[in-house]
């Protein structure tokens, strides 16, 4: 099974109805997972987080979607990725990359 499969499992989501939306919730873990741990590809281990923690994104909503407009230009973002990561530090803890870190950070994180 893929990713927006086992998305869809967990959602118990029968019809492709959702895909689009299911996708770019995926889209924005990976994403969040990828920045949070400094790292440029998904480790295997990691990869079973990525539908539980879409499916947790999709139940809350849009109520956590915030929104910056400045003219004609709108963002729409979820927040830090900590915010989206919420919950799962303990399991993306070892998959930190650690070079590059501030000192505050190091201390802060340990």
């Amino acid at each position: 099974m893929g990713v927006l499969e086992d998305t869809k499992l967990l959602l118990q989501i029968d019809t492709d109805t959702k895909d689009e939306i299911l996708s770019l919730y995926i889209e924005d873990v990976n994403q969040a997972i990828k920045a949070y741990c400094r790292i440029e590809f998904i480790p295997r281990q990691l990869e079973s987080l990525i539908p539980m923690i879409a499916a947790r994104l999709y139940n809350a909503g849009l109520d956590n979607v915030e929104e910056i407009s400045e003219g004609d230009r709108k963002i729409r973002f979820f927040g830090s990725p900590t915010d989206v990561l919420g919950g799962f530090d303990d399991r993306l803890l070892p998959f930190i990359n650690r070079r590059g870190m501030l000192p505050s950070e190091v201390i802060r994180n340990e």
